[in-house]
């Protein structure tokens, strides 16, 4: 990110805002339910991804036969989920292939599709108002990501395998002797880099390509950092707090199956919420200026509404900071027959609106808009702005103020409001 010229109190306006709009789109776009449906996904795609994964591994293991052992090895700990060594046991021992067994394979193949289908679903929901993309486009995203997924735990399987092998040889004994905790568990060390690796790889695919609106990839990589390391902390938290083998006497052998979707359900709550930062990141002067159309009125009485305006009445944005223009008390903003080609929002002070035709004066105060009504319509300004007092104002184009309308219901809503009262 640019470095702004903000002083610290500003910094810190400027992220309490972005933090705002990121707790508040989070929960508008339901996202907690988001997160559920992606656990879920997860869990139901877990048995059809895995008996992919363990076809992709069988022609290894004909070359490679030691490497069975080291994959139910790791994968005990999901026999209640499925039994691997059966499921290897089966398809090693598959001879000839019928036409049924080709019907299992692709039911297989769609019911794996269910979790990459989910993320979709959730990334659209955040960026359903920028991304527009087919049906089908989000249908291939989610059968790349399903291919992708496949190959790269192959070969984290395949690597770790070598890996462990290599450090087997008499080279390593001396350094073996020196470190034998460090090499006695470096196949697990190796197996969770590469994992986190992985994790921050389809992270950083689902932001840049999921989202639909192609956020820069500098914001891209620095949230799929920020994803894989409270992934790391929330798993390290999870694992010293929660104990199976409390749950084996409730749940009994489902409480694997338990446990992973609680841990499953965390992760997605933070990749949402992550994905939800970058939306906002991406998008933070239009949402602005959505909050500063919006804003609460000067006699709300009620405690949430108050702190809303006092957060958003001096917006902190570069945008903003182009855009603000300041007035002495009796200085024309514009006059009647000025062309409507922006809107100002009042950060401080007061505007006296005077419409000569109709011979009356009216005041405007602090987290106004004026000259929005002849703006959208496209009219001479037929009245004139004169600032009352040491006024600060956002002036915002036309263009920029009818996107706004145009992406925000209510925004749309108060907007034909006021043309109805003032035409």
């Amino acid at each position: 990110m640019k470095k702004n010229p903000f002083n610290f109190s500003e910094k810190i306006l400027h992220f309490s805002q972005f933090l705002y709009l990121t707790l508040s789109n989070f929960a508008a776009n339901n996202l907690w339910e988001s997160a559920a449906a992606c656990s879920f996904g997860f869990v139901f795609s877990f048995v059809p991804v895995s008996l992919i994964i363990l076809t992709v591994l069988t022609s290894i293991i004909r070359i490679f036969p030691e490497i069975e052992n080291y994959i139910l090895n790791y994968t005990a700990q999901f026999y209640s989920v499925i039994d691997v060594e059966l499921a290897l046991s089966n398809i090693t021992k598959l001879q000839h292939i019928h036409l049924f067994d080709i019907f299992l394979a692709l039911w297989v193949v769609w019911m794996a599709r269910k979790l990459f289908a989910s993320i979709i679903s959730a990334m659209n929901r955040i960026f359903r108002s920028i991304s527009h993309r087919k049906t089908t486009i989000n249908q291939l995203v989610s059968f790349i990501s399903e291919f992708v997924l496949v190959i790269i735990i192959a070969v984290v399987i395949l690597s770790s395998f070598l890996m462990n092998k290599i450090l087997e040889f008499s080279f390593f004994d001396t350094m073996r002797g020196l470190f034998p905790r460090l090499f006695s568990q470096s196949s697990n060390l190796f197996f969770s880099a590469v994992v986190y690796i992985m994790l921050f790889t389809l992270t950083l695919y689902y932001f840049r390509v999921g989202s639909g609106t192609k956020p820069a990839y500098r914001i891209c990589i620095f949230y799929s950092i920020l994803n894989t390391l409270a992934t790391l902390i929330l798993s390290q938290l999870l694992n010293g707090f929660l104990n199976v083998s409390n749950y084996n006497v409730i749940y009994g052998t489902i409480s694997t199956l338990i446990i992973l979707m609680l841990k499953v359900y965390f992760f997605f709550v933070i990749f949402l919420f992550i994905a939800q930062m970058i939306y906002v990141s991406q998008f933070f002067n239009t949402l602005i200026l959505n909050e500063l159309y919006l804003l609460p009125d000067l006699f709300e009485n009620r405690f949430f509404r108050k702190v809303r305006r006092v957060l958003f009445i001096n917006p902190v944005s570069n945008e903003a900071s182009k855009n603000t223009i300041y007035f002495e008390g009796g200085d024309i903003i514009y006059d009647e027959n000025d062309i409507s080609d922006c809107v100002y929002f009042i950060c401080q002070g007061f505007v006296t609106i005077a419409n000569p035709a109709e011979q009356s004066v009216k005041l405007i105060n602090q987290g106004s808009f004026i000259g929005e009504t002849n703006c959208i319509l496209g009219k001479q300004r037929g009245v004139r702005a004169i600032a009352q007092t040491q006024c600060k104002l956002i002036k915002v184009m036309r263009e920029d103020f009818l996107k706004i309308l145009n992406t925000n219901t209510k925004a749309s809503k108060k907007a034909m409001k006021k043309i109805t009262r003032e035409v």
